[in-house]
């Protein structure tokens, strides 16, 4: 079966102009099925079966099938994907996870600088093994969503209240916490130089979803599939962009731009500190003023001036 050249097989359907002023995808997939019927040529048109909006947020950058899951195939995987992209260098990366096996030391000694955040999703999954309660389960997820240490603070002494220390030997909620660093899955205690916000790795779970038809494969068959089916993808969407002779950067709006950026945060609103926000101390708390109460019933009413008409009633109807 020949192969098609790279565009020479436009002049013979007609002008690139006539192409474009085709009303919609579906006349334009007739008329080039149609021609290549004519000549010769095998033609498929795929569908993207990925869910989601047109750009879906999801990039996959590696992908490894190893034996089991520790410290050596993780620093193995991680070793590899730096080599791939030339080190971080200067760059401040942020990896998030499910706290698999082997990849907290694999960073540790790998990527030292860089943050590791753990998915509360599957952090939480592990916790209600222990602590079901509710109202747990609420404010451990406030705990981890506010940007905010005071409330952050709040929220731990809260889940302190609900479960209260009993004995030295039973481990409270607030005891399980303690013991993972809120730098892994507190948003208050991210670092300010990354921009992304996220407590969850569902990314990964909607590429697992998208890959699924693949896991029972052979290796390589596997890989194939994937490969394919991420390359179809991709370049359906370059595809899509370029027969409206558009720019990649057409489809990228204004306000992603590092000039709009820029002049949002080009002036500061500085934040007024409340109740919360207090330092505590060894001193008393203020008290308020000593209040003379005057004698008989508190007036409720505003005292009228001279020349305003005086009510003699306050009763309604």
């Amino acid at each position: 079966m020949p192969e098609i050249g790279d565009g020479d097989w436009a002049s013979d359907i007609g002008d690139e102009e006539d192409l474009a002023s085709l009303p919609d995808a579906a006349e334009y997939r007739s008329v080039l099925r149609d021609w290549c019927i004519r000549n010769g040529y095998d033609i498929e048109f795929t569908r993207n079966e990925a869910k989601g909006d047109g750009n879906d947020n999801m990039f996959p950058i590696a992908m490894a099938v190893v034996q089991s899951e520790n410290r050596e195939t993780w620093s193995w995987f991680v070793g590899e994907l730096l080599d791939d992209i030339g080190g971080l260098g200067t760059s401040k990366w942020s990896f998030i996870s499910d706290r698999q096996k082997g990849l907290i030391e694999a960073l540790k000694d790998l990527v030292p600088d860089s943050e590791h955040r753990f998915c509360i999703r599957h952090m939480y999954q592990n916790f209600k093994l222990k602590f079901k309660s509710e109202e747990l389960k609420e404010y451990f997820w406030k705990a981890a969503s506010t940007a905010n240490r005071k409330d952050f603070e709040k929220y731990m002494k809260k889940i302190e209240e609900i479960n209260p220390k009993i004995s030295d030997d039973v481990e409270t909620a607030s005891d399980w916490l303690k013991k993972i660093s809120p730098e892994h899955w507190a948003r208050s205690f991210f670092p300010v130089h990354s921009k992304c916000d996220i407590l969850v790795n569902n990314l990964c779970e909607s590429f697992n979803n998208y890959i699924l038809e693949a896991r029972d494969k052979p290796i390589i068959s596997m890989f194939e599939w994937i490969r394919t089916k991420l390359m179809s993808r991709l370049q359906q969407k370059r595809d899509a962009i370029g027969s409206k002779r558009s720019k990649l950067e057409d489809y990228v709006d204004d306000c992603y731009t590092k000039s709009t950026y820029l002049k949002v945060y080009s002036e500061k609103i500085h934040a007024v500190p409340g109740a919360k926000d207090y330092i505590t101390t060894s001193f008393e708390p203020f008290k308020p003023p000593h209040m003379k109460k005057k004698r008989g019933r508190p007036k409720k009413l505003r005292r009228k001036g001279p020349d305003e008409l005086q009510s003699t009633s306050t009763r309604k109807g």
